[in-house]
């Protein structure tokens, strides 16, 4: 789950099991939910990643996969963004079981 259901697009933590997850993980991480580029900095993380070899995204809307796409396109994030993101997750992240 690459873009991990978007959380950034809600205010407060939705309803959804899977959503309200992916909201509570996002906002303990301490990342700021008004930043635009969420989905590009998190499809870039996912696809050039350590060891990926591929992304699976998954989305009904053709624009989010064409949009992905072009993330992408734009190669890995920079050294300090990609280490920031893992600094984050290191925080509070290491008890956080799998999402699938």
């Amino acid at each position: 789950r690459p873009l991990g259901n978007a959380p950034w697009r809600f205010e407060g933590r939705p309803d959804a099991g899977d959503v309200a997850e992916a909201w509570t993980r996002f906002h303990a991480m301490g990342l700021d939910p008004r930043d635009p580029t969420w989905a590009e900095t998190f499809a870039r993380f996912a696809a050039f990643a350590p060891g990926v070899d591929a992304m699976l995204l998954g989305t009904a809307d053709e624009r989010h996969l064409r949009a992905a796409a072009d993330a992408v396109a734009k190669g890995p994030l920079d050294d300090a963004t990609a280490r920031s993101l893992r600094a984050a997750y290191a925080r509070v992240g290491g008890a956080w079981g799998g999402r699938v």
